[in-house]
């Protein structure tokens, strides 16, 4: 989602942190995936609910490798990368 569409704009992505300031165990983080900060995205979640390990290893590298290799993070593509079944944590 590029910066100026509704799910990207830091105004977008300020009133849902302010929603949560006083929430300790909800966590608003932001990510660029590339070089000239066209995509940003914010995840929202709990830190006991989540798999932080997941999230760093496999979700946000296939993110970042879907816009190197395309140029582009359109809806489709990030509903695609999402759809749990499709990623796998790699062996360890």
């Amino acid at each position: 989602m590029k910066k100026g569409n509704l799910n990207g704009t830091p105004s977008c992505i300020d009133q849902i942190r302010k929603w949560f300031e006083h929430s300790s165990d909800v966590v608003l983080r932001t990510k660029t995936f590339d070089n000239e900060g066209r995509y940003l995205l914010g995840f929202l979640y709990a830190l006991n609910l989540v798999d932080m390990p997941f999230i760093n290893e496999v979700i946000l590298p296939t993110i970042s490798k879907a816009v190197q290799e395309n140029g582009e993070l359109t809806i489709d593509q990030l509903s695609n990368i999402m759809e749990i079944s499709t990623l796998k944590r790699a062996p360890i």
